[in-house]
């Protein structure tokens, strides 16, 4: 059995704690802190079940178990373990349950887990890797958000550490390591940065394209650009079983949408990709199997050869180089389709594509500023038009019309008015 002492504090407020009768000479205590005399008396339950299931080699209660398990602190309940009332809570470090949890993630693109280190380095820095989860809380949590926005990040990136904290710590709540969600709270915000958008038109891709250093590559560059292929990803998916030549269609294999359970979209053999296309077909040995035969090591870093490239080029690296491809491709398209053909396509919702692909381009404000001087252009010769013919009209009608009478009759009320027929009294109209 257990009994509740409490006494004042300083400043009024009552202090509880827990003292378990165990032995005749030993009685473990255990300090509760400031906690409402209800919530002092539903611990002592809870415990007096514990240790009678202990005593009497019995299970406790179901509601025990869940308070166990899901409410009790991580000191009461190492204090409980520690005098055999129940079993020790499973503990672990920041950085070895991320990275564990990062390593099971084998259905992950490599994308989501280069996001998710990024992620696991950002909290690892602030709160250093020995650091017990359950020793993490709210205001901590709060502390290291803030700890982002003073380094200056970007909202979008700030966003999406604050999404993969929340996720991180949910798992550790179901597995029993924190009480509860300290990152719950904390508000994640958009990850767009428009800052981040870039148009790449067809001259800079081609101009790069040219200055690839083999076919692979310039098919990685015409995939991205102009299939709106995701990279490495579905690139390196493609294979030449996928591409129907008679019909010009394309199956792209995409592991992004796969857990959707949208694991391939078709798309059309655009043109811009069919002579690269064939080309590779003549330099490719009979047995490959996969289009793009090189760079398929996981340590391929694909981003610092195309910036290689570019340069070569002569043309500045844009953010999001491959990214940004895409999202040309699907801001092109969008201008001549509509937007579920575009989305089919491009493997993505409309909301996504809105959101995080389409984009302003430079066309855009040309067309828009054409449209409207054409717009005024052609208002005035139509006002023109019509102020021609409505005075070819009047002189028409004025040629036409017989010389009338502008005598002034008396109207009501003493006004005067010109009349368009003569006065005449009261005499009939015809004298016979």
């Amino acid at each position: 059995m257990a009994s509740l002492q409490k006494r004042k504090s300083s400043n009024g407020k009552w202090l509880y704690r827990i003292q378990i009768n165990y032995q005749d000479d030993i009685r473990p205590t255990k300090s509760l802190g400031r906690i409402s005399e209800r919530d002092a008396n539903e611990i002592k339950g809870h415990v007096d079940h514990l240790t009678d299931a202990a005593k009497y080699n019995t299970t406790p209660p179901a509601k025990t178990l869940d308070w166990l398990e899901t409410e009790a602190t991580n000191d009461l309940v190492n204090f409980l373990a520690r005098w055999g009332f129940c079993s020790p809570r499973e503990r672990s470090t920041l950085d070895e349950f991320i990275s564990n949890y990062i390593k099971s993630r084998q259905d992950a693109s490599a994308n989501t887990i280069r996001n998710f280190e990024n992620s696991r380095k950002k909290l690892v820095d602030y709160f250093q890797a020995d650091r017990q989860l359950d020793q993490i809380n709210n205001g901590d949590a709060n502390e290291w958000r803030q700890s982002l926005v003073n380094q200056g990040l970007s909202d979008a990136t700030i966003s999406k550490a604050v999404k993969h904290a929340k996720q991180f710590f949910r798992l550790a709540k179901d597995k029993g390591l924190v009480r509860c969600n300290p990152f719950h709270h904390l508000r994640a915000g958009g990850e767009e940065n428009a800052s981040r958008k870039r148009f790449v038109k067809r001259t800079t891709v081609d101009l790069a394209i040219e200055n690839a250093p083999d076919i692979q590559w310039k098919l990685i560059i015409a995939l991205a650009r102009y299939g709106g292929l995701r990279c490495p990803s579905e690139i390196l998916e493609l294979k030449w079983s996928d591409i129907d030549w008679e019909n010009r269609r394309i199956m792209v294999s995409s592991p992004k949408t796969k857990r959707q359970g949208k694991p391939f979209r078709e798309i059309p053999l655009f043109p811009e990709l069919r002579p690269l296309l064939e080309h590779a077909t003549h330099l490719a040995p009979e047995s490959a199997t996969f289009v793009i035969t090189k760079y398929r090591q996981r340590n391929s870093n694909l981003r610092s050869q195309f910036k290689r490239i570019l340069k070569r080029a002569g043309i500045g690296p844009w953010e999001r180089l491959f990214q940004n491809l895409r999202a040309s491709r699907q801001t092109e398209l969008a201008k001549y389709l509509p937007s579920h053909v575009v989305c089919a396509w491009m493997g993505n919702s409309e909301t996504v594509g809105s959101k995080h692909y389409l984009q302003v381009t430079d066309d855009d404000y040309e067309r828009a500023l054409g449209a409207i001087s054409g717009a005024h252009v052609k208002e005035s010769v139509q006002k023109a038009t019509l102020q021609r013919t409505a005075g070819k009209c009047d002189e028409s009608l004025e040629s036409q019309t017989p010389e009338r009478d502008t005598t002034e009759v008396a109207g009501p009320l003493g006004f005067s008015k010109t009349g368009l027929v003569p006065p005449r009294g009261v005499e009939p109209l015809f004298s016979g």
